[in-house]
């Protein structure tokens, strides 16, 4: 807080004390009271303040306030009455409506070090994170992951300061967010490189001792039990279109899903882009013998191109056809030019000998 004949004006304070100086440590300590008492108290004016706390002049004031000072530092103008306000700037703050703590660049070191400083604050989050979910499955390894994120979800809350009324909102059960669309991912790697979440272990215990099927469906196994009414469904529609009511039937949803994938690209990576089209836009029940084995979905694209493409429409509002079937041409043309279809098989069947660990 500035002193009175800075309340126009900001100042730099400046260290002028020896750190051994009995002075300097009576000083410290003083302006320890001053800071409690400016948080517990509200003082009308800095005479106020000025009375109620013995200060005799603005030198005395000046001089306490410097201790402790080892770098240039910025003294703010501010009234008693706004001891709580950031530092903002009102025509910044006029635009955006927002809270904002400015801060002025005095040298170097200050801005390096806040900069640093931040951006090594997620990371530091993350790992805390990371060690703190290997305890939990390290000191209960009956929890699944399930039970491993609740209990992670209620150690931060535990730990994390919050407004009253967003602690009447969590414990009301309401969403802390809402969104018009949801955004679904679909993982069109390749089937030995996506990932899987295993079940629970009472699940597993459950199973026979001879019984491999240890991890959850995924869009995959859900879309090839799909029933016969929605055989020509494709993938990327059963994912946005449709889900199972509580008595086990396929509906179609009310708001459908907008859908993300690897999207591969086409230039650099043809082969790559063909399979997840084919993947994503045409029918099928078994993806290793219908589009895998032998490389099938090479020629299942280029026989089915014109469909694939129109049907990337219903999902990609800024797709260019004409130009996509341009680059395909071209791209197809090159491949012939080359002759690369016998090593891409050869690094296919390399890949595909490998026993599958989600089977």
């Amino acid at each position: 807080m500035a002193s009175r004949s800075s309340q126009r004006y900001s100042w730099r304070g400046k260290r002028t004390s020896n750190r051994n100086d009995r002075q300097f440590s009576i000083s410290i300590h003083i302006r320890g009271i001053w800071e409690y008492q400016i948080e517990s108290n509200d003082y009308n004016n800095m005479d106020d303040f000025y009375e109620h706390n013995n200060i005799r002049s603005e030198k005395e004031y000046r001089d306490i306030i410097r201790a402790g000072i080892v770098r240039p530092r910025i003294f703010y103008k501010r009234n008693p009455s706004e001891k709580w306000h950031n530092t903002f700037n009102p025509f910044v703050f006029n635009i955006l409506k927002s809270n904002m703590d400015f801060q002025i660049i005095t040298e170097e070191y200050s801005c390096a070090a806040y900069v640093v400083e931040y951006v090594n604050k997620t990371n530091r989050g993350i790992s805390n994170l990371q060690r703190n979910m290997l305890e939990i499955m390290n000191e209960h390894p009956e929890f699944d992951i399930v039970e491993i994120t609740r209990k992670m979800s209620v150690d931060v809350l535990h730990s994390v300061e919050m407004t009253s009324q967003e602690a009447a909102w969590y414990l009301l059960r309401e969403p802390m967010s809402k969104s018009s669309v949801v955004v679904q991912y679909i993982n069109t790697c390749w089937p030995i490189e996506r990932q899987r979440i295993k079940k629970a272990q009472k699940q597993i215990s459950e199973l026979s001792d001879d019984c491999t099927d240890i991890w959850k469906e995924d869009w995959y196994d859900k879309y090839q039990k799909q029933p016969e009414e929605l055989e020509n469904i494709s993938l990327v529609q059963f994912v946005s279109k449709y889900t199972k009511n509580n008595n086990g039937v396929y509906v179609e949803r009310k708001q459908p899903r907008i859908i993300r994938y690897r999207n591969y690209d086409m230039a650099q990576d043809f082969n790559e882009y063909r399979r997840e089209m084919v993947t994503l836009h045409l029918p099928f029940r078994n993806e290793d013998t219908e589009i895998l084995a032998d490389m099938k979905f090479i020629t299942i694209y280029d026989e089915n191109e014109d469909t694939i493409l129109e049907r990337r429409k219903e999902f990609e509002s800024d797709i260019d056809i004409q130009k996509t079937i341009k680059i395909c041409r071209q791209l197809c043309h090159q491949n012939e030019q080359l002759n690369d279809d016998e090593a891409e098989v050869r690094d296919v069947a390399a890949r595909f000998s490998e026993p599958n660990p989600f089977q």
